[in-house]
């Protein structure tokens, strides 16, 4: 069976090994356990208080639409590429998101297999992050959980760049 999220996840394993990886998930010298120790910025590690994965047990629902308002066209990314550790694509900045009356331009989408957050204490295997930004570089970041199941034609223009 086809599943769209394996064949990104398995052409980002396939770069990994072109990389020099200095932390990883799942290697014993470089792996959660020992990030503390492999850079000086990489110390909060050890604290275990702003750690991946962070359970989202509520969420904030409203009925007014005006909150967050979406302005998307259909568009191609301008460059997908692996950036060590994910699939990246990057946006020509004709994308938006107004949040609360302030506008954001989409920058990229990177997604994390297997999802980064739980919701509800529920994971699912591959999240994208929508990053956009504002003109003062500060970010609002849009995160989507993906099921699986045998193709999402939603990812075939980044699958295909």
């Amino acid at each position: 069976m086809k599943k769209t999220f394996l064949i990104a996840l398995a052409l980002a394993t396939s770069l990994i090994g072109t990389e020099n990886t200095k932390w990883d998930y799942k290697n014993k010298e470089n792996g959660p356990h020992r990030w503390d120790k492999l850079h000086k910025d990489f110390e909060v590690c050890k604290s275990g208080k702003s750690q991946s994965p962070i359970n989202i047990e509520h969420y904030y629902h409203t009925q007014d639409k005006t909150d967050l308002q979406f302005k998307y066209a259909a568009s191609k990314p301008k460059a997908v590429f692996f950036t060590h550790h994910t699939l990246k694509a990057s946006f020509e900045p004709t994308n938006h998101i107004n949040y609360r009356g302030h506008d954001y331009v989409l920058d990229n989408v990177h997604f994390h297999a297997p999802m980064e957050f739980l919701i509800n204490n529920k994971t699912r295997p591959l999240s994208a992050h929508f990053v956009h930004k504002d003109a003062k570089g500060r970010l609002l970041v849009l995160a989507i959980g993906f099921e699986e199941r045998k193709e999402n034609p939603n990812l075939n223009p980044i699958l295909e760049g």
